[in-house]
C-alpha cells in the first residue's frame, strides 16, 4: 500500500489495504515500544520481552509473536470478524496516550501536521497489558486520552522505516532515540513476513535474481 502513496509522498492519508487492514501504521507502535523499552534497559534485547494481562491470568504473548501477527495477519479470520492483527497493534498502542505516541511520532518524522490518535477498528487484544523482560515489568498500560485519526504520509512512513533499516550506519544523533540494533533487528525480521511484498516479484521479473544477491528488503 505504501509503494501506491509514493507519488503523493506529502499527503495525509489512513493507508489502508481495505476495511478490515488499515496496514501500514501499524509499525509506529512497535517501533515505538522498542524505543520506550530500550531507552530505558538498552542491554534488553526485546526479542525476550512478552505481554502479559495485568487484570487477569492469561497466557502471555512474546513480542517477536505479536509483531508477526500485526504484519502477517495469520491469526486473522475475516468470515468470523477475528482482527488479531488490528488487536495486537492496538495493544502496543497502550503503552502511552495516543496523544504522546502521535508527537513522538512527529518528532521522529519532523512532521508536526500528522493525525496519529486512532485504533484499527477492534478492541487492544489485551485492554490492560504489562510488557517484561525475564527480569521484570517494563512498562505498563497508561489512560489513552482523547482519540482522533491516523492520517500520516508516505513520506512519514518511509522516513521510520528507512531510519529503522540504516540504524547501524547512521550517527547515534540521527539514529531512532533509545532504540538498539539488537531490538530493531526483532522488527525487521516480523517485517518479513509482511503478506503485501512485491519487490521480489519484480527482482524475478526484471531478471535481476543473479545479479541482486542476498537483498534485504524493508516495507509496510
Amino acid at each position: 500500500m505504501l509503494i501506491a502513496k509514493v507519488r503523493c509522498s506529502l499527503k495525509s492519508d489512513l493507508f489502508w489495504i481495505h476495511a478490515t487492514k488499515p496496514s501500514s501504521t501499524k509499525i509506529v507502535p512497535i517501533v515505538n515500544l522498542v524505543c520506550r523499552v530500550n531507552a530505558q534497559q538498552p542491554q534488553i534485547p526485546i526479542q525476550d520481552c512478552t505481554f502479559c494481562n495485568l487484570s487477569q491470568k492469561a497466557q502471555d504473548v512474546t513480542f517477536a509473536n505479536a509483531a508477526i501477527d500485526i504484519v502477517s495477519y495469520r491469526n486473522d479470520d475475516d468470515s468470523k470478524g477475528v482482527m488479531t492483527s488490528n488487536a495486537t497493534a492496538g495493544m502496543m498502542k497502550r503503552f502511552s496516550s495516543l496523544s504522546e505516541l502521535e508527537q513522538w511520532l512527529q518528532r521522529t518524522t519532523g512532521n508536526s501536521s500528522l493525525k496519529f490518535r486512532g485504533y484499527y477498528g477492534a478492541d487492544p487484544l489485551i485492554k490492560n497489558p504489562g510488557l517484561r523482560s525475564k527480569t521484570g515489568l517494563i512498562l505498563t498500560a497508561v489512560l489513552e486520552g482523547e482519540r482522533g485519526d491516523n492520517l500520516v504520509t508516505a513520506y512519514d512512513l518511509t522516513r521510520l522505516i528507512s531510519m529503522v533499516g540504516w540504524h547501524p550506519y547512521l550517527t547515534k544523533t540521527t539514529r531512532l532515540p533509545g532504540a538498539q540494533w539488537h531490538s530493531l533487528q526483532t522488527v525487521v525480521q516480523a517485517m518479513g513476513y509482511d503478506t503485501a511484498r512485491y519487490i521480489e516479484a519484480a527482482i524475478s521479473r526484471l531478471g535481476l535474481g543473479d545479479t541482486i544477491r542476498e537483498p534485504v528488503i524493508l516495507g509496510v
